[in-house]
């Protein structure tokens, strides 16, 4: 019994054929959802092992572009916008300034991309 999933765009073309608005790649989706998945794993009690796989989520959401995305909206019209891509801008400031992410052997580009949130923070 094969179940396929009736997807409302082609993944080869890549143009939207469902109902409603398109909002795959919508930043008003995706910079909350950041905040939150970087939010529920950061703590301040200095636990090693969570503080590590906190490191590694920010890094694997930066590898993929969520930086990126996070940046671009500090541009928004939308205020509220702005103030959750602040929020996950200080989230990932967090992850690249922590002594975790400063081992963090893997994280190649952290002090790039720290010298990048210093220049906003400023």
């Amino acid at each position: 019994d094969d179940q396929h999933i009736e997807l409302p765009f082609n993944c080869l073309d890549d143009i939207w054929r469902g109902k409603g608005i398109d909002r795959r790649y919508d930043p008003a989706f995706l910079v909350p959802q950041i905040v939150t998945g970087l939010g529920d794993i950061f703590t301040e009690d200095g636990n090693t092992e969570s503080t590590t796989a906190f490191v590694q989520f920010a890094q694997r959401l930066c590898d993929r572009g969520a930086l990126s995305l996070t940046l671009a909206s500090l541009c928004s019209i939308s205020g509220s916008l702005r103030k959750a891509a602040f929020a996950a801008l200080y989230l990932f400031h967090r992850a690249i300034d922590s002594k975790a992410g400063k081992s963090h052997a893997t994280w190649r580009d952290r002090p790039q991309l720290r010298m990048l949130l210093n220049s906003i923070q400023r």
